[in-house]
């Protein structure tokens, strides 16, 4: 099957001509005049590549392509973008956004055509990379859900390749950015990664048991080494002694306490983590997309109302965090209260 390619471009005749030397190629290629056009051939059309202008009416090239990387379903599909704009600045906001390659009108063909068999062997060598890391973390049965670990490789990818090419023409502020964003994608697909292997492993990790006199320190030292501005330690004169897996207990804490930051309601709400009679502690956040007086049942690969939250990884980490609760005879509780609140509490024994 010859290979689909859409191209959105205003300029009738440009559109046109580039139209005609890519059939002639081999290529199908389907055509838009805009980005609302455009959208509706990628949601009805196996378009395996996007070649669309930037500045057009309606819906611009980067708005268009915010929408489709939204899409779990689009997340590798490759975007090339075609502008009047030269600037390095242009050119970094488009890379940034997803775009495979930025090319500046007027074009050539030859350069289009690189671009293209470039932009579709990348998408090809990302489907075998997240497949390869897949098999190894999971077995084949697992309902992985592949874009979760596509999004922050496609990210990371776009921004070495933009660097590689563009290194010389860069200040030094400029590349610590980039390199900023980099990070962050490859601490996502780490973060992601390391997940699905404790998930496989879960069932044989053995607990190393020590002693703490004191879980409000231990509390303590975790949230000031998230650097967690917004978490309130409540502690009234429940403080307890526990003897507990440092390590497994350093994952549930880090969990629920960047979970509860994550998904609160507005951005200066606070988080509390609180002390209760009964040797029980409580992470409660605002939250404003589950309904109130709700009992959550824990699940692998289980994300509450996804539609109304977008959602990032694989909602794994609450249910390591039980299972790790589980192995110290600890219970588990997650719900939303009457007044709307998220609430995640342990009961120690």
């Amino acid at each position: 099957m010859p290979i689909k390619i859409l191209l959105i471009e205003d300029e009738q005749d440009l559109r046109q001509n580039i139209s005609e030397m890519l059939e002639i190629e081999g290529f199908q290629v389907f055509q838009a005049i805009n980005g609302i056009e455009g959208l509706e051939l990628i949601n009805k059309q196996s378009i395996d590549l996007v070649i669309s202008d930037i500045m057009m009416p309606l819906l611009d090239g980067y708005q268009l392509l915010e929408i489709v990387r939204g899409n779990p379903s689009f997340s590798n599909l490759p975007f090339i973008f075609l502008s009047a704009k030269s600037s390095l600045k242009d050119q970094r906001l488009g890379m940034e956004k997803g775009a495979e390659d930025y090319l500046i009108k007027p074009i050539a063909f030859n350069s289009l055509l690189n671009a293209i068999h470039a932009a579709l062997d990348k998408k090809q060598q990302r489907e075998a990379l997240i497949k390869e890391a897949i098999n190894k973390a999971i077995t084949s049965e697992r309902k992985v859900k592949y874009h979760e670990l596509r999004t922050p490789l496609f990210g990371l990818m776009g921004i070495l390749d933009f660097l590689s090419e563009n290194l010389d023409a860069l200040d030094k502020n400029e590349i610590q950015l980039l390199v900023e964003k980099a990070l962050d994608a490859s601490n996502r697909l780490d973060g992601t990664l390391s997940k699905l292997y404790i998930y496989q492993k879960i069932a044989d990790n053995e607990i190393n048991l020590q002693y703490f006199p004191s879980l409000y320190f231990f509390v303590k030292e975790i949230v000031a080494g998230l650097g967690l501005d917004t978490v309130e330690i409540v502690n009234e004169g429940n403080d307890f002694s526990v003897s507990f897996d440092p390590k497994q207990l350093t994952f549930i804490l880090t969990e629920l306490l960047q979970n509860a930051i994550k998904f609160k309601a507005t951005d200066d709400a606070k988080v509390s983590i609180s002390f209760n009679e009964g040797r029980k502690i409580t992470v409660t956040n605002t939250q404003n997309y589950l309904p109130p007086d709700m009992a959550l049942s824990i699940s692998p690969f289980c994300q509450y109302d996804r539609t109304q939250q977008e959602q990032q990884g694989l909602g794994l980490g609450l249910f390591i965090a039980s299972k790790y609760c589980e192995k110290h005879h600890w219970q588990f509780k997650a719900e939303t209260l009457k007044n709307g609140d998220f609430q995640v509490q342990i009961e120690f024994a």
